[in-house]
């Protein structure tokens, strides 16, 4: 009920200050949610989907390339990745 996929019976649901109900994009800004069987998540990269997070909560694009190119610099001389940058991983 707090993310919005169930609408209450009774009572209010107040997020940081708005209802759910009536002002839900405001109240949903406060929460990070993120669910367990996701069925977008599958069809992109790991780094569309960093971006499609960063959306989210509304992270500049450009801010999360900076970070992205920089951590990933690090992980690649840390644990030796060299390719699959581009690479949807399946199971």
């Amino acid at each position: 009920m707090i993310v919005g996929l169930f609408t209450p019976t009774a009572g209010d649901i107040i997020v940081n200050g708005s209802n759910i109900l009536t002002h839900p994009v405001e109240a949903k800004q406060s929460i990070g949610y993120v669910p367990d069987i996701p069925f977008l998540y599958e069809k992109l990269t790991g780094r569309e989907f960093l971006y499609f997070i960063g959306g989210l909560f509304r992270i500049p694009k450009l801010f999360c390339m900076t970070v992205l190119m920089n951590s990933s610099a690090i992980l690649k001389s840390a644990v030796g990745l060299i390719n699959g940058r581009k690479t949807i991983r399946r199971e």
